[in-house]
């Protein structure tokens, strides 16, 4: 292959674990092709250089080191491209970063002489359709997250695959479904978790990505289809449906409400008692009504279990069960509190307290 058909400028995007727009200049000269990459980052983008090469296998493929980088970014990287189709107008190649970052990098050629305002608009305009689906707080375990991969790979004909990201500890991991579960010292339990998928092209492309954190539970789907794109949310929906019953919900959202039945009594009882014991009443009622909420936040938290497989539960709920109790408990303490200020057993014990 001649490598001067690799000369020119092109513009396309770099997909995988890093999400980013991409220019690249290519110069040929006596057979030996050099490139520079330019990606956009925060800050200053980040510009890599360095040969392209052919193996005697006629792999195509080149090794980049940064001239510029962002200050938060490791000055001393290596990067790797190997094309895996080259044509007079487009380029395709694997990327991946000595950091374990990894993806693809689709560029098509940009020909300032053939470019023209007439030829650059679009012919009509793009629409995008985007459905997002709020979720409730759910527990997912290690082979119902590889379950939601599979449904998103089935979703989108796409070479780039899923991109799972975790939050586990402040600490973020970010990898390819192919690799995630063989990084070393994967954490047991995470606090947040992400799944992406997209296509290659141009416009607006097909995306899914499913978002799991106690400050946002949701998924959302976009593309030109509308028809795919509802189709596919029902299914996604469905799909995490299933990780959390009817009865959970009820609970997550319901399940507080005997604080308001709490505070509904106290302010009942409150006229029949002094200043003083309104007081005491009012204060052991807050104080309750706080330990439930923690019980209740605890038993609804959003939990991922990266090493452990779902095992199914058993038919009584302990945790909510627990919670139901407590509530009950709290309506029991109210009123056993509001006979002990009223019918004088209160005062007694503290006359005994005080002659002691």
């Amino acid at each position: 292959m001649n490598m001067n058909i690799l000369s020119g400028k092109w513009i396309g995007d770099l997909r995988g674990t890093i999400y980013a727009n991409a220019f690249a200049e290519v110069r040929s000269e006596n057979g030996k092709a050099t490139i520079e990459l330019r990606v956009n980052a925060p800050g200053k983008p980040l510009i890599l250089c360095g040969p392209i090469q052919m193996d005697v296998d006629g792999k195509v493929s080149g090794t980049l080191r940064p001239t510029q980088t962002p200050e938060h970014l490791n000055r001393d990287m290596v990067a790797t491209i190997t094309f895996s189709s080259i044509s007079e107008d487009r380029l395709e190649a694997e990327w991946g970063l000595d950091d374990g970052n990894a993806g693809l990098l689709a560029l098509v050629r940009f020909n300032t002489q053939d470019a023209s305002r007439s030829n650059l608009a679009p012919a009509s305009p793009i629409q995008q359709i985007h459905k997002t689906r709020q979720l409730p707080k759910i527990t997912l375990y290690r082979d119902q997250i590889k379950e939601l991969v599979e449904i998103l790979k089935s979703s989108i004909e796409t070479p780039f695959e899923v991109v799972i990201a975790v939050n586990s500890d402040r600490k973020g991991l970010k990898r390819l479904a192919s690799n995630f579960w063989d990084i070393p010292n994967l954490p047991a339990e995470a606090q947040s978790l992400s799944l992406s998928i997209s296509e290659p092209g141009e416009g607006v492309n097909r995306q899914i990505t499913i978002n799991v954190s106690e400050e946002d539970s949701s998924f959302n789907v976009v593309g030109r289809d509308e028809i795919w794109v509802s189709g596919t949310t029902i299914e996604i929906e469905e799909a995490l449906r299933s990780k959390s019953s009817r009865v959970r919900w009820l609970y997550e959202k319901h399940g507080l409400n005997i604080n308001s039945v709490a505070f509904l009594t106290t302010l009942a009882l409150l006229p029949d008692l002094s200043i003083g014991q309104r007081f005491i009443l009012i204060g052991i009622t807050i104080i309750l009504a706080l330990g439930l909420k923690k019980l209740h936040d605890s038993t609804t938290a959003v939990r991922i279990f990266l090493k452990k497989d779902y095992k199914e539960a058993s038919y009584i709920d302990v945790p909510r069960l627990a919670t139901t109790l407590a509530g009950a408990a709290i309506l029991a303490l109210i009123g056993g509190t509001y006979r002990l200020l009223t019918d004088g057993s209160a005062q007694r014990v503290v006359e005994w307290l005080v002659s002691n």
